[in-house]
């Protein structure tokens, strides 16, 4: 439990203190609470199967449950905390690293929602 401490007061430390840890871990966490808010807000409007699939070959292949859609937050929300647990294990040994691992999950966290947008209003 005290290593878990450690780590933890570690990790708020690196993440207040460096200014491109934080811009990064704030804006992708922004951009997960917009993806929810959209969702929240619109989910009720999408029809039972929107097209989800957008790189299959069109038709059917596309087709998913609306609840599907809830991946995407998910997958988000678990690759903020992957790639932030990842940041601050490697900042010590490599300060570079852990910002280029923030600012992806940053671009990432972006285009989920481009993604999220794009669906929803392609049938709303």
């Amino acid at each position: 439990l005290s290593r878990v401490r450690k780590f933890m007061k570690e990790a708020l430390f690196y993440l207040k203190n460096d200014r491109i840890l934080k811009a990064a871990f704030l804006s992708s966490s922004v951009v997960l609470l917009f993806q929810i808010l959209l969702l929240t807000l619109t989910y009720h409007q999408l029809p039972q199967l929107i097209p989800l699939y957008l790189t299959r070959p069109w038709g059917m292949l596309q087709i998913a449950p609306k609840i599907q859609i809830l991946l995407l937050p998910s997958i988000s929300l678990l690759a903020i905390i992957l790639n932030t647990f990842l940041a601050v294990f490697f900042y010590k040994e490599s300060p570079l690293v852990s910002r280029i691992l923030l600012l992806g999950q940053a671009l990432f966290s972006l285009l989920v929602t481009l993604t999220i947008t794009r669906i929803i209003f392609l049938i709303i």
